[in-house]
């Protein structure tokens, strides 16, 4: 019986060292002949994304530019029919206050798209308004 034992403690040893033995790194020899053998995969060369820049449609939605002139009228005491549309174009503004916020104003800091528009009363002043997804401004 013992020698039953001494041969099962042998075996297990030797099962042990093997197993052992296999996890153990050896050398680069093993790693290089494991690496041949790994299948390769060739990745395909594809181009960066490209960030760009939000963009507001060219023409302004719909109402925009009678309230900007109704809003002008109430600032200055003349009637809406005293100003001309000299400037209207898209823009991107660097920020939700439409780039136009004082310190301690919370901001989105987020490239809002939006537009210019630049109105010219009878006296030849030009007004500035700063517009952006829902909201303008009178930039002064």
């Amino acid at each position: 019986m013992a020698n039953m034992r001494l041969t099962l403690a042998l075996a297990l040893c030797g099962t042990l060292a093997l197993v052992l033995g296999g996890c153990a790194d050896n050398d680069d020899a093993d790693d290089a002949a494991r690496v041949a053998l790994a299948p390769t995969v060739e990745a395909e060369a594809t181009a960066a994304p490209t960030l760009s820049a939000p963009r507001a449609p060219a023409t302004p939605p719909a109402g925009l530019i009678d309230r900007m002139t109704a809003h002008l009228s109430l600032e200055t005491g003349q009637p809406p029919s005293a100003f001309t549309l000299v400037l209207f174009e898209s823009r991107v503004w660097p920020d939700g206050c439409l780039g136009l916020g004082k310190p301690g104003s919370a901001c989105s800091q987020a490239l809002v798209p939006g537009w210019l528009a630049v109105f010219r009363d009878g006296a030849g002043v030009e007004y500035r308004y700063r517009a952006g997804p829902g909201h303008f401004v009178l930039d002064e």
